[in-house]
C-alpha cells in the first residue's frame, strides 16, 4: 500500500482501523448509512468520527 501511495497511485482503502486511516490516506470519506457524512483530512475526519 505505502509503495503504492509513493508512486502517486490513486486508491481506494476501506477499513475501521483508525490507525491504518491515519497512517496510509492522505484525504477520508466516512459513509454512514449509504450516505457521506464527511470529507477531509484524515485527522479531521477520525476526530469527528471518533466523537460518536
Amino acid at each position: 500500500m505505502m509503495g503504492f501511495k509513493k508512486s502517486g497511485v490513486t486508491m481506494v482503502f476501506v477499513s475501521h482501523s483508525m490507525t491504518d486511516v491515519k497512517r496510509i490516506c492522505d484525504k477520508v470519506m466516512w459513509i454512514e448509512n449509504h450516505s457521506i457524512k464527511m470529507t477531509g483530512e484524515p485527522e479531521v475526519v477520525i476526530k469527528a468520527y471518533s466523537g460518536l
